[in-house]
């Protein structure tokens, strides 16, 4: 059987030699002109083989746009720390403050908590139920955190929503994007184990 792996220049080298070892052990003829019919349950494995490749080259792809997903998520949940969801006077303040996740302790552990989990997710893809697990809880948090945002804003007499409230909001939105590719990741890779 053809060792399979990630790499693409190992995975081709693997085919090329399983090709020519078992074409020259057969005695055929290499001439264009007189190749076989598929016939022979060689070119099935090596059909098969070749299928193989090209799911695993494009279960890496998935991986890296789900990494993607992940490190955006993780950078907007950590600048929540700078931007201001809400801006407004407070009940019983004279001067306009700024809310965001260092406001209130509960939004700092939160805003912290869903960064360093969306980092930690995207060096989990040789573990996807892990990995998944940990998406789902960081959505989880993130929610939370734009649930408490919503409520906080209930403590000032006068203020509106800044258009950096939308770094906040496109957290849970990043991280359900990296959930559905592990997800689809997760059934290719049972599909694959089902065909061998």
């Amino acid at each position: 059987m053809l060792i399979l792996s990630l790499d693409g220049n190992r995975l081709n080298l693997h085919l090329r030699r399983f090709f020519v070892q078992n074409t020259f052990k057969r005695n055929y003829d290499p001439r264009p002109d007189r190749l076989p019919l598929p016939a022979d349950s060689f070119y099935h494995e090596f059909i098969f083989q070749t299928i193989c490749i090209l799911a695993l080259k494009n279960t890496a792809m998935i991986q890296r746009i789900q990494s993607l997903w992940l490190l955006l998520a993780s950078v907007c949940s950590f600048l929540t720390f700078r931007v201001s969801f809400y801006y407004g006077t407070k009940t019983g303040a004279t001067i306009n403050e700024p809310l965001n996740a260092t406001s209130d302790i509960l939004l700092i552990i939160l805003a912290a908590a869903t960064g360093v989990g969306a980092f930690i997710a995207i060096f989990l893809f040789k573990d996807r139920k892990t990995q998944l697990r940990v998406t789902i809880a960081t959505i989880l948090l993130s929610i939370v955190s734009i649930v408490i945002y919503f409520a906080r804003t209930k403590n000032y007499t006068d203020g509106r929503f800044t258009i950096t409230a939308l770094v906040a909001m496109v957290v849970p939105i990043f991280l359900f994007l990296a959930a559905k590719g592990i997800w689809k990741d997760q059934k290719l890779v049972k599909s694959l184990d089902r065909l061998r």
